[in-house]
């Protein structure tokens, strides 16, 4: 399984095009989609033709290019659901994202 290799794993994997991106967030999916139900762990999951298209032009060279990632559901994301697993928030959709996770997505990293 390719989710289950170390960041630094999966980066060297890319430089050699043993791998891609795109395959290790396919995996994710394919993941996400047979445990789910058991263990409900997501409140919002990014559409995987996004997370997808995001994948096929990554910039390789940046420190966490491709490597996929999910986000406590307290961090706010502009443009994306945000609820803190609060029903008052259940609509909430963020003007503005938390640093930590535009310094993610700029190091090249991808939401699930």
């Amino acid at each position: 399984m390719l989710v289950d290799k170390p960041i630094s794993e999966l980066l060297n994997a890319y430089k050699k095009r043993e791998i891609t991106p795109v395959d290790v967030i396919e995996e994710c999916y394919a993941n996400i989609q047979r445990n789910d139900s058991k263990i409900n762990s997501f409140i919002t999951l990014i559409e995987k033709n996004e997370a997808l298209k995001r994948a096929k032009k990554i910039d390789l060279s940046l420190p966490l290019a491709g490597i996929p990632f999910v986000l406590k559901d307290a961090y706010l994301t502009q443009g994306i659901r945000t609820t803190a697993a609060s029903k008052v928030l259940d609509d909430f959709i963020p003007p503005y994202s938390a640093t930590v996770y535009k310094k993610v997505l700029e190091a090249g990293a991808i939401l699930l």
